[in-house]
């Protein structure tokens, strides 16, 4: 069987669609590299054709690391912790930013021990991850609002958990995604 029987063979079926009349012609089509440029633009006009179309392949979704900037400045140790965080230590008080867009989900300012975070907050981005500052001395956001990449956030301090060589630091965790500050 040629290409044009083939073609016709499944275009002559009356079994619903768009333009093409069975989507497997579309699948098988795609399969065997026989669609012809009358063929292919009916092709791409069906949701499952689209999946198995080698130019229409979908993209692997990847994470970008470069998708976060740094949210502070200081002594970043590199090393891998609890939850995929890093510390960055500095002085008290050294402005820490949103490392990326995203959404205030959590925000605890009270200086109470919050399960060794201390005061902390968590955006939520838009690529479905989320990140975590902790041990802030001070926080200037709420709960609902919304933070442009490398937006003023709050103050490193040593609240919750900073027993150990770190004093004054930021904890930063990413969830969802790779740690863009990690060195290991």
């Amino acid at each position: 069987m040629n290409k044009n029987e083939f073609s016709s063979a499944f275009l002559n079926k009356n079994l619903g669609g768009p333009i093409i009349q069975d989507s497997l012609f579309a699948v098988a089509a795609a399969n065997t590299n026989i669609i012809n440029t009358e063929t292919e633009n009916m092709a791409n006009s069906d949701a499952i054709s689209q999946t198995y179309m080698p130019n229409n392949a979908p993209k692997k979704k990847t994470q970008d690391v470069e998708y976060f900037t740094p949210p502070t400045i200081g002594w970043n140790w590199g090393k891998l912790h609890a939850y995929n965080a890093v510390d960055i230590a500095n002085r008290c008080n050294t402005p820490i930013y949103a490392s990326a867009e995203g959404f205030i989900i959590s925000e605890d300012s009270n200086g109470d021990w919050n399960d060794g975070y201390g005061n902390s907050i968590i955006i939520e981005h838009p690529n479905n991850t989320q990140t975590l500052y902790a041990h802030l001395e001070k926080s200037i956001v709420s709960v609902g609002q919304h933070i442009k990449s490398k937006e003023l956030i709050g103050y490193m301090g040593n609240t919750g958990n900073t027993d150990g060589p770190t004093g004054c630091h930021l904890h930063f965790e990413v969830h969802g995604a790779k740690n863009p500050l990690a060195r290991e």
